[in-house]
């Protein structure tokens, strides 16, 4: 599934995200890691979000 087609997360805090870069696990999951801050914090941070396509 292409990323443009669905979001990672819908809990930005703003604009300021992305460089998203994935990978595909052995076990066939995706792992999705991106440059990222929320409402809970105004710290950037990395995240990562897995897939089970």
């Amino acid at each position: 599934m292409p990323l443009s087609s669905s979001a990672a997360r819908d809990d930005a805090a703003g604009k300021d995200i992305g460089y998203p870069r994935s990978v595909e696990r052995p076990d066939g999951k995706v792992v999705v890691v991106y440059y990222y801050y929320d409402q809970r914090s105004p710290d950037r941070y990395i995240g990562a979000t897995i897939w089970k396509p």
